[in-house]
Order: structure tokens, then C-alpha cells, then sequence
């Protein structure tokens, strides 16, 4: 009978524990540089990089250079409005979102990012970030040695990517290689798929526990 009484006391106890102590994985950015080897230069066309999502993560923000952060540009800010795509290796486009020109989107390590409507999930496979930078008046790309990335280990860099020179349709799909350097206009932040929330396996399992035990009691 006293543990009848006590039973919901630890279970709202082992809750709050539970609750106190749960953290979510990160959001960080799929990459950043270490020593930038090479400067800017502008490109009238649509560019990014392929990479590899080695588990399953979840992409939260597409964002775009803001090359006064790192010495070069001109003014503060997104150069000018660009469009961050996200495709798969066989150039279907997954997701997209347009980067305001100047200092609207939030500044994480050089980058300024717009919130996607709803995460993507992406599971492990081959994809390709792009950028487009198509009207005409060429956009800003920065160039650096590929082995000054410094990526999030929840994907492999696999190149730089390009396409299309001026007149092409917005957005186009950046299907051929650049080169040894990275065309790094765009970037992302991801997080990992969340695993089973401890928290509702413990609630779930006390609550078993607790109906055995006064069943058992009744009879």
C-alpha cells in the first residue's frame, strides 16, 4: 500500500531528473575555413559543393558568404540577394531559400542564414549545395585551398561544383566539378536526427511499471 502512494512521486521525480538533464544535439554549420589561401573572384552562374551526409541529420537554415567577415567584399554583409538550393547527386532539387542581401540573415561564422519553413531531413547519400548567382552582374564566390574546410563530421566535403554560365534558368542544378577549390557561396546548418527521446521512453516505461505493479496488488 505505501508504495502505491509512493510509486507516482517517483515517477513525477525521475521526470524532472530526466527532464533536467536532456540536451539536444547541437545546430552547427556543414563547414567553416581555416586559413583562407585564396581571395574572391565573380562568377555570373550557379555554384557550391557536393558533399556526403554520413548519418542522418536535419537541415535547419541555408545561408550565403558574407565576405566582409573575412577581409574582402565590399560593404557589410550579403553581397546581394542569392538563392541557397539543395539537391540531390542526380539533381533533384530538395529544398531552397533566399538569402536577403545585407545584414538580415543571422551571422554564424561568416555565414548569414535564413530558417528553413520546416527542417530537411536528409539521410546518408551523396548531395550538392548550390547558390545562384545568375542575374547578370556575376556574384560573389570565395575560393580557398579544399584542405583549409573544415567540415561538420556529420558530412564529407566531395568537391566544388558549378554550372551554367548566364542565362540559365533560377535555380540551376550545379552538376560539374570546379576544380581543386571549392566554390563555398552557400552553406547550411544541420543538426543529427534526434534518437528516441529518453525522457517519453522513461514516462512510457514507469507507467508500465506502475500499472504490473497495482494490477498485481488488486488481485
Amino acid at each position: 500500500m505505501r508504495f502505491q502512494m509512493l510509486a507516482p512521486v517517483v515517477l513525477v521525480a525521475a521526470i524532472l531528473v530526466f527532464a533536467g538533464s536532456a540536451q539536444a544535439d547541437p545546430i552547427t554549420p556543414a563547414l567553416s575555413f581555416g586559413n583562407i589561401k585564396i581571395g574572391t573572384r565573380m562568377d555570373g552562374f550557379d555554384a557550391g559543393w557536393a558533399f556526403s551526409v554520413n548519418s542522418s541529420s536535419l537541415v535547419t537554415a541555408l545561408g550565403f558568404i558574407d565576405l566582409s567577415t573575412f577581409g574582402f567584399g565590399l560593404g557589410t554583409g550579403v553581397t546581394k540577394e542569392m538563392t541557397v538550393t539543395i539537391w540531390t547527386d542526380a539533381g533533384t532539387l530538395l529544398a531552397s531559400a533566399i538569402v536577403p542581401a545585407g545584414t538580415a540573415g543571422t551571422l554564424i561564422d561568416g555565414f548569414r542564414y535564413v530558417n528553413m519553413s520546416s527542417a530537411l531531413r536528409l539521410d546518408p547519400g551523396n548531395y550538392v549545395i548550390g547558390s545562384h548567382v545568375n542575374d547578370g552582374l556575376g556574384g560573389p564566390l570565395i575560393a580557398v585551398d579544399t584542405d583549409s574546410v573544415i567540415t561538420n563530421p556529420l558530412i564529407t566535403f566531395r568537391g566544388g561544383r558549378e554550372c551554367c554560365y548566364p542565362g540559365a534558368a533560377n535555380p540551376s542544378f550545379p552538376n560539374e566539378p570546379s576544380g581543386a577549390n571549392g566554390d563555398f557561396g552557400p552553406n547550411m546548418l544541420i543538426t543529427a536526427v534526434p534518437a528516441p527521446n529518453t525522457l517519453t521512453l522513461l514516462i512510457v516505461g514507469m507507467a508500465g511499471f506502475v500499472f504490473c505493479y497495482r494490477r498485481r496488488t488488486v488481485q
